[in-house]
């Protein structure tokens, strides 16, 4: 019968068994000057297409009263059908215009708001550590 008292000899260690494991820790931030500069362009080109997408109206140079008088003042039929068709196609570049700065405005808010759902993936698996269970 083994004596109780007498200290207990520890299991011996394999030779490749794992005595501790250390976790890289991740040093990566998102807040990182370039990432602030990144956000300050991005934030720069959403303010500035919004702007002028939404807030910077051009008048339409075919509501404009002044030039509707003098149409209707002028006696020639083809000096009136000529400044028609130039107010029609101010219209329709005026209209043009406008698109395209509705259109820039939202290609500038999906790759804002790409940028941020990148950052914030990278960050959130950063924080995890990568581990999944």
């Amino acid at each position: 019968m083994p004596d109780e008292n007498a200290p207990q000899q520890p299991d011996p260690v394999p030779d490749n068994a794992i005595t501790e494991a250390k976790v890289p820790e991740m040093q990566v931030s998102t807040r990182s000057r370039l990432w602030w500069a990144i956000l300050a362009v991005y934030l720069a080109l959403f303010i500035g297409t919004g702007y002028i997408a939404f807030f910077n109206r051009d008048t339409n140079p075919a509501l404009n009263r002044s030039a509707d008088t003098y149409a209707i003042s002028i006696t020639d039929e083809s000096s009136k059908a000529f400044i028609i068709d130039v107010l029609k196609d101010e219209a329709a570049e005026h209209k043009k215009k406008e698109a395209l700065g509705q259109q820039s405005f939202n290609i500038v808010l999906g790759s804002l708001l790409g940028f941020l759902s990148a950052s914030a993936v990278s960050h959130i698996g950063a924080s995890s550590g990568g581990n999944k269970e």
